[in-house]
This record gives structure tokens, sequence and C-alpha cells, in this order.
């Protein structure tokens, strides 16, 4: 093969794959079994409740107190309802 007739040749690899990417393909996922949120809720809602959860000083569990002050900041911060209401 000389030259001249190596060119080409190499002209076409990349033409062959981006022919090969465009060819069609079976499906290759798997269709997944769509649960309604309504239903994710009635299971799981049960459990937390007995559990306790959630407690209404959840972050203090953490023992972090970079959470806790910026929690605690933003509760602070934080417009009430009183004062959200008034903004409608």
């Amino acid at each position: 093969m000389n030259r001249d007739s190596f060119y080409p040749a190499i002209a076409c690899f990349p033409l062959l794959l981006m022919l090969a990417g465009c060819a069609p393909m079976h499906e290759t996922r798997q269709a997944l079994s769509q649960q309604t949120p309504a239903a994710q809720v009635d299971t799981a809602l049960p459990t937390a409740l007995k559990n306790g959860w959630p407690d209404s000083q959840w972050w203090l569990e953490y023992h972090d107190n970079q959470l806790t002050s910026l929690i605690n900041n933003a509760l602070q911060n934080a417009p009430d309802m009183q004062v959200a209401e008034q903004r409608i």
C-alpha cells in the first residue's frame, strides 16, 4: 500500500465512526416501575411518625455549631407568617 492510497483510508475512518454512532440501537434501558408520589408518602409517613420524626429542633442532634448558628440566624431573620401575609 503506497502513501497516496493510505490517506483516503484514514479519511474514511472518522466517517465510519460517525456512521456507527447513528446506527439504531435496541432499547438499552429497562423500564423502571413508576411509583406515584402519593404512594411513596403513604408508605414512608407512618414509619416517620412512629419514630417521632421530625423533631422541632432536629438539627441539634448533629451537634454541629455551624449548622446550629446558621439555622438560628435564619429563624431570627426570616419573616413570620403575618409579615408574609401582609406582603401579598
